[in-house]
């Protein structure tokens, strides 16, 4: 713990979705039941490679499997019909993100998010969660043209911050997010979500692996 809380470190970037906040299980159940309704097998979905990415990532897969004539904007519809009733009612901080979060404020150390979403939805669920105020600066999929598992929303975050990736941590449950962090020279700090079999996380370089954020509560 004392290498995660070190002195010399000045710059926390954490991943979003999945990380600090309850939305990746119920987004599962979202998609699946989306693309059921469709008439589609959801099983054949490699849900768990592309936690992270962006919408266009998954755009892209949902046509390689599915086909070019894939009903995009039905299920759009159906999809995001659950997924913002999730956004904006029910989204709630995962364990230990508040506890982490004051030490690191009480600390005076600089804590950054760099997610795939947009910002306006990064911000809605930073605010339902409670989580906003811990945060100077928020890094998202437009602002950046290359999306995770490509560095540059991590070097982005250590520009603004700053810092040195060797100064800083980030912390990810995504295997594509992982990637992102490791390629950016940043030390990684891993909460694997379900999304993450072994076989991923065996093609993984961390400085730490926990079972969740109530694992860094000092």
């Amino acid at each position: 713990m004392s290498d995660f809380y070190s002195p010399e470190v000045k710059l926390y970037i954490f991943d979003l979705d999945g990380t600090l906040v309850n939305t990746e299980n119920p987004v599962l159940s979202y998609w699946n039941r989306a693309l059921y309704n469709l008439g589609f097998d959801p099983e054949i979905f490699p849900y768990f490679k592309l936690v992270g990415s962006s919408s266009v990532d998954w755009k892209q897969e949902l046509k390689s499997l599915y086909g070019d004539g894939f009903p995009m904007d039905k299920f759009e519809n159906e999809f995001l019909k659950e997924k913002n009733m999730l956004n904006q009612e029910n989204t709630k901080a995962l364990p230990g993100a508040k506890e982490v979060l004051t030490f690191l404020k009480e600390k005076n150390k600089k804590c950054a998010i760099a997610t795939a979403n947009v910002l306006w939805k990064a911000k809605l669920l930073l605010k339902n969660a409670g989580l906003y105020d811990f945060f100077s600066f928020i890094c998202t999929s437009e602002d950046v043209e290359h999306q995770k598992p490509d560095p540059a929303i991590y070097n982005l975050a250590l520009k603004l911050g700053a810092c040195d990736p060797k100064c800083a941590r980030a912390i990810e449950d995504s295997f594509i997010g992982a990637q992102a962090a490791q390629s950016a020279g940043i030390p990684l700090t891993l909460i694997p979500s379900f999304t993450m079999t072994e076989d991923l996380l065996h093609q993984l370089s961390y400085d730490r692996i926990c079972a969740s954020l109530i694992d860094l509560i000092p």
